[in-house]
């Protein structure tokens, strides 16, 4: 059976999805499955996606699986199925998830954003604050966090306890470890499907970046990033691409502590990196995605790519992360300063220091 990392009920396209893993050597894109309901109906599960891309130095083999929901429990907040496999091979027919809870995501009754950003984090608090601060200023409504952190060891509700307060950010635990043939990209990959399919009917756009990446608007005259996402051009699509643009340091090269991340880092190449390397990031449309995967739309509507000069970058930190870094980076010979510029008056607005109750420009 699929490694199933959750399953909630979508109240509003009125189906049962189901997030998880499967390994290569597991092939069920072939069979069947079907829930088994409290009430005693069974429906047949739409088929497992087939999944041949990878990005990094493994391939990921990750699932996105729905289900009708009966009329029967339409509107119940929570109950119970049987996920079962069906087999043509006679002894794999027993095998199947028994008695898994269901509760539903309740994206009928949330509050509609406009803009919203969702991202997973693991030892990482020290990036979070200043991600928020900023991506306020340029208009995101709401955050969903994804803590990866085991129980014991998370500090990130403290961190952002401020933004929590003022209703600005939500936090989801993700416990799922990458142990076995799981690797740390399908924990990444189950999350961003798990926020898109939670929250479809919720966010008109949303940010799938990391908290080392920042969405810089590159008009004076367009703060928010909402701004570059109107027009009829947009109507279909489900992602709008960015282009990877890395900020570093131009002598000193190690960490450096005191100032923050933004300030740290106010080198850069001359030019961005190139497109479809394996380095763009997106604003997803989830209402036209079915399936997504790190830097790309697998399954849902088309990409369109922004100008990184023009009109939004990705302003890229990679420098200060402590993950393992598998890559070079190009040499920081220019100095930008308009990082900077902006997140100082971010700060104003929504910085740690000061509590604002500031309406939202978008929404």
């Amino acid at each position: 059976m699929p490694k199933l990392h959750s399953v909630f009920a979508d109240p509003v396209s009125k189906n049962v999805v189901f997030i998880g893993t499967r390994f290569l050597a597991q092939n069920w894109t072939k069979e069947k499955f079907v829930s088994h309901f409290e009430t005693g109906e069974s429906i047949l599960c739409d088929p497992i996606v087939e999944d041949y891309l990878s990005f990094g130095y493994l391939s990921q083999f990750n699932i996105v699986l729905t289900c009708q929901l009966p009329l029967s429990l339409d509107g119940k907040a929570n109950f119970s199925l049987t996920l079962q496999r069906i087999s043509n091979v006679k002894r794999f027919q027993r095998y199947a998830y028994d008695d898994i809870q269901v509760c539903s995501s309740g994206s009928s009754k949330f509050k509609r954003f406009m803009l919203t950003a969702c991202t997973m984090i693991r030892n990482m608090d020290d990036f979070v604050s200043e991600w928020i601060t900023f991506h306020r200023y340029v208009g995101v409504q709401h955050f969903f966090l994804y803590d990866n952190e085991s129980p014991e060891n998370s500090t990130l509700r403290h961190t952002v306890r401020k933004e929590i307060a003022e209703g600005v950010v939500t936090v989801i635990p993700w416990t799922h470890a990458a142990v076995g043939q799981k690797t740390y990209l399908e924990v990444q990959i189950a999350h961003e499907n798990d926020c898109v399919w939670r929250n479809r009917y919720r966010s008109k756009w949303m940010l799938k970046i990391d908290v080392d990446e920042f969405v810089q608007p590159m008009n004076v005259s367009k703060r928010f990033i909402t701004d570059y996402l109107e027009g009829p051009l947009f109507d279909r699509v489900g992602a709008v691409r960015l282009q990877n643009w890395f900020f570093g340091r131009h002598d000193n090269m190690s960490i450096q502590s005191g100032d923050s991340v933004v300030e740290r880092n106010t080198w850069r190449p001359s030019y961005p990196t190139a497109q479809n390397s394996g380095r763009d990031k997106n604003i997803l449309q989830p209402m036209n995605i079915h399936y997504f995967k790190i830097h790309a739309v697998k399954i849902g509507g088309p990409a369109v790519s922004l100008s990184p000069h023009r009109e939004l970058r990705l302003v890229h930190y990679r420098l200060d992360n402590p993950r393992i870094r598998r890559f070079g980076f190009p040499d920081f010979d220019t100095r930008d300063l308009s990082m900077v510029k902006m997140m100082t008056e971010a700060k104003k607005l929504y910085g740690r220091e000061r509590l604002s109750n500031a309406a939202h420009p978008v929404g």
